[in-house]
Formats: C-alpha cells, structure tokens, sequence
C-alpha cells in the first residue's frame, strides 16, 4: 500500500516547485488584450471640445493616482492629447486669445453713440 501511494505522489511534482524555464518566458511575452471599452481612434479625435477646468483637474488627479493615459481617457471620455496637455498645464483656464481689434474701446462707444444719437443716424448703418 506504500508502494502505491509514493507511485502516485512521485509521478505528479508538488506544488510548491517553481515553473520551468519555458513557462516563464512564454508568460512574459503574452500581453493582455485591451478592454473592450478602448476605442483608440476616439481617443485620438482631433476634433474634440475643449477640456473644462474640472476634467482637467479630474485627470491630474487620476495621473497621481497612478492610472495611465489610456485608462484616464476611457474614465473622462478626454482625448490621449488633452490629457497630455492637461498634465502638462496648470488647470485654470485663461481667456482664449483671438484676433485683436481694430477699433480701441474709445472708439467703438463713440461710433456706438453716434449711431444712438439720432433716428437719421441709426439708418445709415
């Protein structure tokens, strides 16, 4: 009977042995697949609204959370690229610069008074 009994334990290993060579190599070339929620080409839109103060401030908090930028788009439905930026800037907004005028402010409320001024005037324009 303990005959039968090593027979049996000696053809399996224990438990406890490490795996071979072989089966560690072939472990670190096997890569995950992406979640299925992954979808790279909305992630890269070139065409997306700009981030708001608070998106901004949720995916700096994500980063230092330790999450990546793929993960952060998938939470915030932000872009790779406003992430990028959003790490990269502080997150207050400042005013978007445009193209400047041509009238200084002086001269736009005397036009604008001068076209209020009379009904003969407010028909020229």
């Amino acid at each position: 009977m303990s005959s039968s009994l090593t027979s049996s334990s000696s053809s399996t290993p224990p438990p406890s042995t490490p795996p071979s060579s072989q089966d560690a190599q072939d472990a670190q070339y096997t890569t995950p697949p992406p979640p299925p929620s992954l979808d790279l080409q909305r992630l890269r839109n070139p065409r997306a609204p700009n981030a708001t103060r608070d998106q901004r401030l949720q995916a700096q908090t994500l980063y230092a959370a330790g999450l990546k930028y793929q993960e952060i788009a998938v939470q915030t439905g932000l872009t790779l690229y406003q992430i990028h930026y959003a790490l990269r800037h502080p997150a207050t907004l400042t005013k978007r610069i445009g193209r400047k005028s041509k009238l200084s402010d002086d001269e736009l409320q005397s036009i604008i008074n001068w076209i209020c001024a009379t009904q003969a005037n407010r028909r020229t324009t």
